[in-house]
């Protein structure tokens, strides 16, 4: 027997759907506390750069892009349509997740944690947040018009090639600032 999908199952499919992103957009964000984690310490830049190799983060994010996007075109060209976007996003954060940890020589200590730092810098933080969430909605209102006006295939294909395009050139901007930040350390004393 064939089922058929009435409005109110669509809905009810849509809503769990919704709940899915929700979690996998959970996810991916605490994922992302742990690859920060992972990248700072509570030893200056200028040290962990030189204890944690820039190659070694060079390595672990290019190896996240190729794998994350491998993995989300491959869903795509599949047909799983929307999850191939979910997946490629989980993965992508996932895998760099799992490489920074395994090449950054740091471990966390619970003993050791204070919290006046960051209550010095709470409000500076806030206002890193706001913009980050402004320049996220500004970078994505885009695929929302196409998704409205076009059909889901192309407003597929052009999120891939914005993905590609973006993560290309976040890789090579993260390299060179990784690289810059100690060697600028260093020529402020001078």
């Amino acid at each position: 027997m064939i089922a058929t999908i009435t409005p109110t199952t669509w809905q009810m499919t849509a809503v769990g759907i919704g709940v899915v992103f929700a979690i996998l957009i959970i996810l991916v964000l605490i994922l992302n506390i742990f690859t920060i984690v992972a990248k700072k310490t509570t030893k200056s830049v200028a040290v962990v750069a030189s204890d944690y190799s820039t190659k070694q983060q060079a390595k672990a994010s290019m190896a996240a892009v190729l794998v994350s996007s491998c993995v989300g075109a491959g869903m795509a060209f599949g047909g799983m349509a929307y999850w191939s976007l979910a997946t490629q996003g989980l993965v992508y954060v996932g895998l760099n997740v799992l490489l920074q940890w395994h090449y950054s020589p740091w471990r966390p200590s619970v003993r050791h944690i204070t919290f006046a730092p960051v209550r010095s810098m709470f409000r500076f933080s806030c206002k890193i947040l706001a913009t980050t969430i402004t320049t996220h909605i500004n970078n994505n209102v885009l695929n929302i018009l196409l998704g409205h006006y076009f059909s889901t295939r192309d407003a597929g294909n052009y999120n891939q090639a914005y993905q590609w395009n973006f993560k290309c050139f976040s890789l090579v901007q993260n390299m060179v600032s990784q690289v810059a930040q100690p060697v600028l350390v260093d020529l402020r004393n001078d």
